[in-house]
C-alpha cells in the first residue's frame, strides 16, 4: 500500500527528492514525485561473503518478481492521481513525457530494486498502462468538452542513478539530456528497509539535509521547503 510521508531521512533520496521538487516548483511544466520502495518486498538479508564491509547484505529474493508487480500496481495507483494535471499540462502540446529515475546499489544494497526496474519487464508493462490511462482519459475528456484536440504521444524514459552527488548535479550533461526535454511528471525512486509500505514523500527541506561530505552546491545554496 501507499501511504504518505514526511520524512525521507538525509541521505541521498532526500537530496535528489529536494532537488527535483524545486526543478518542478521553478520550472511550473512538471510534477515531481518521491516513491521510497520496501527493500523486503524484493530482497532478503543474507551473509556477506565480503570480507571488508557490512556483515549482512540485501540481494534479490525469490518473490523479487513478485515485487516488481506490486511496483507497478503502486505506480499504476500514482499515476490515476496525476491524470488530470498531466492533461491540463499538454493542451498545447502533442506528447505527454513522464522520467522515471532510481539508484543503483550502495552500501548493503546489493540489488536495488529501483535501477533493476528500469531494465525488467515490468518497466514495459507500466509503459503499456500509462499509455492505455493517459489515451483513455484523453480520449473521455474530449467526449465531455471541446473537440478537436488531437491524440498526445506518449513518452517513458528512465534513469539510472549512482548513489553518489552526480545523481544531484542535475546541471551535468546526464541530466541535461533527460531534462531538455521537459518531462511533464518525473518519479524518482529510492529503497527504504523501515517499513513493509510503499512510502510516497510529500516533503522536501533542505533543512534535514546537507550532512553529506562535500554535498553538491544543488542542495546546500538555498533553504527550502516544498509539499506536495
Amino acid at each position: 500500500m501507499i501511504v504518505d510521508s514526511e520524512d525521507a531521512g538525509t541521505y541521498y533520496c532526500a537530496h535528489l527528492n529536494y532537488v527535483l521538487k524545486r526543478y518542478a516548483f521553478q520550472n511550473g511544466h512538471c510534477i515531481h514525485d518521491f516513491l521510497h520502495v520496501p527493500a523486503s518486498a524484493f530482497l532478503e538479508r543474507k551473509k556477506s561473503t565480503i570480507s571488508k564491509g557490512p556483515q549482512k547484505v540485501w540481494v534479490k529474493s525469490p518473490y523479487f518478481n513478485e515485487g516488481m508487480a506490486f511496483l507497478v500496481e503502486t505506480l499504476t495507483k500514482l499515476l490515476s492521481t496525476r491524470i488530470d494535471s498531466l492533461l491540463n499540462f499538454v493542451r498545447d502540446e502533442s506528447q505527454i513525457r513522464v522520467l522515471i529515475t532510481g539508484f543503483g546499489p550502495f552500501r548493503e544494497i546489493l540489488d536495488n530494486p529501483c535501477s533493476e526496474f528500469l531494465k525488467h519487464q515490468s518497466f514495459r508493462r507500466f509503459a503499456e498502462i500509462l499509455k492505455e490511462r493517459l489515451l483513455e482519459a484523453h480520449r473521455l475528456r474530449n467526449l465531455q468538452g471541446p473537440r478537436g484536440n488531437r491524440k498526445p504521444e506518449i513518452l517513458l524514459s528512465s534513469l539510472a542513478l549512482a548513489v553518489d552527488n552526480s545523481a544531484l548535479n542535475i546541471d551535468s550533461e546526464k541530466w541535461g539530456n533527460v531534462l531538455s526535454k521537459r518531462p511533464h511528471w518525473i518519479v524518482s525512486l529510492g529503497v527504504q528497509a523501515r517499513s513493509s509500505n510503499f512510502e510516497l514523500e510529500r516533503v522536501a527541506d533542505s533543512r534535514a539535509m546537507c550532512t553529506l561530505k562535500n554535498c553538491h552546491r544543488n542542495c546546500r545554496s538555498e533553504q527550502g521547503n516544498f509539499r506536495v
